[in-house]
């Protein structure tokens, strides 16, 4: 499997990062917060990528948190040696090719460096499409050709003419027929549902009957499932006696799928509010507004005004920054381009991106659920800029 290999746009504060874990306190958690506010590296092009990285070496888990290599960059003698064990380990494939990777020349190392993102792409790209297939579908295929394999000689003999059997059987259960005489899944009997294959042992049933019992059964729930008139397993509750799921079933379903897509959006409009305003704070925090282009800054002084006019409504107060809306945070970026963002996006194909993906953003805030595929294109944006600056 191709590892992807840490990667920042400037190393210059790495030395300076170690140094003050060194000297600062152990935190519960290692947050931004704690990076800009504690250690004081606040460089959102510099020293936010930093966080990732040390994820990356080992020394925080998934959740921020210390792990037992972070103890050893408390102690001067043992912090080099932790360090170095952690590059070894974080560029693993280079060291794998060359043992003295740290010696070789920047170019070099670009190289090697393209090599395995490409490797990385093309492995990325399988894993997308074996998620493509429905488990229920993988155990049907795996149960039957387990047992096929493994019946007695009648079975054995048949499996010559059953060919078209075993189209008939994966038409009936929406099966792909592509997936015929190539699947990469192992035939073992313990693929088959453990109450299955417990029936299968003492009762002695055809295989031909036991592929069509399975397809069946798990064609009915699928379309049990997707009738508009089953209740979805959410609920969405006005009062304490009224849930819309039993009422209003089939749009509390369409509601719960937009909902998916949404969520995405809010973390991600929200993560670049984030970024937009500590980049254009980086130089001067007290007047970042200023460098907003002037019509951004006009509309949202109309919101302002809009704001003062519903102070009934429990919305608590908000600054600039959170009246801006997500084309608009986008055009701030373009506008400043060389104010910070270039240094840390380096072009604007992220840009680009997330503004094609702004009209999924109108179409679930008006009301209208998106396909899978969709959804998937949000995710993948999401990612591309994760890689970029951590969140």
């Amino acid at each position: 499997m191709a590892t992807e290999l840490p990667y920042l746009n400037s190393y210059k504060n790495v030395g300076k990062l170690f140094d003050k874990i060194g000297a600062a306190a152990k935190p519960e958690a290692f947050t931004h917060r704690f990076l800009t506010d504690t250690l004081g590296l606040k460089s959102a092009t510099t020293d936010r990528p930093l966080i990732p990285l040390l994820r990356t070496l080992g020394f925080i888990d998934s959740a921020g948190k210390p792990t037992a290599d972070y103890n050893l960059l408390k102690n001067p003698a043992k912090r080099g040696a932790a360090i170095a064990t952690a590059i070894r380990k974080a560029y693993k494939p280079l060291f794998a090719a060359n043992e003295n990777a740290h010696n070789l020349s920047g170019t070099e190392l670009q190289r090697r460096h393209r090599s395995s993102c490409r490797d990385r792409w093309q492995h990325d790209e399988q894993d997308r499409w074996h998620l493509q297939r429905s488990r229920e579908e993988r155990r049907f295929l795996r149960g039957w050709r387990s047992r096929r394999t493994g019946g007695d000689e009648e079975g054995r003999q048949r499996q010559g003419g059953e060919e078209g059997f075993d189209h008939e059987v994966r038409a009936s259960a929406g099966v792909p027929l592509q997936l015929s005489g190539a699947s990469p899944f192992e035939r073992h009997g313990r693929d088959i549902p453990e109450h299955l294959q417990c029936a299968t042992e003492s009762v002695s049933m055809r295989d031909e009957q036991l592929a069509l019992f399975i397809a069946l059964g798990q064609t009915a729930d699928r379309v049990l499932r997707d009738l508009p008139e089953t209740v979805p397993p959410m609920s969405l509750s006005i009062s304490s006696s009224i849930d819309l799921a039993t009422v209003i079933p089939e749009a509390v379903k369409h509601a719960a799928t937009a909902a998916e897509g949404y969520k995405l959006f809010y973390v991600l409009e929200n993560y670049l509010r984030e970024l937009v305003v500590d980049v254009l704070s980086k130089e001067d925090a007290e007047h970042w507004w200023d460098k907003v282009p002037k019509d951004v800054q006009d509309d949202v002084a109309k919101l302002e005004e809009t704001e003062e006019a519903k102070q009934w409504m429990a919305l608590g107060s908000r600054d600039k920054s959170a009246l801006m809306t997500y084309p608009q945070l986008l055009r701030v970026m373009d506008h400043c381009w060389k104010v910070g963002f270039e240094d840390l996006l380096r072009d604007k194909t992220l840009l680009h991106q997330s503004r094609a993906i702004g009209h999924l953003r109108n179409t679930l805030c008006h009301m209208t659920e998106i396909s899978d595929e969709e959804t998937e294109r949000i995710r993948q944006t999401m990612r591309d800029w994760f890689r970029v600056v951590a969140p």
